[in-house]
């Protein structure tokens, strides 16, 4: 996130459980997170909308099937 520019988008299309999206969220950008995984997409969902709501930034989590 350091190349990152201040409200830049950060894309983790192997997003796992959505700790980059997370940080990128408390960092002041937005997010977007891609898996394989539902499930794990399901937890990286809860961890992120929990960031998301003291830090007032878009984000989105899918899963590819």
């Amino acid at each position: 996130m350091a190349t990152c520019p201040d409200n830049g988008i950060v894309l983790d299309t192997f997003s796992g459980t959505g700790s980059a999206v997370a940080a990128a969220l408390k960092m002041g950008r937005k997010g977007i997170g891609i898996d394989l995984s539902s499930s794990y997409i399901d937890i990286a969902q809860e961890r992120i909308s929990q960031t998301a709501l003291t830090s007032n930034n878009m984000w989105a989590c899918s899963y590819v099937s």
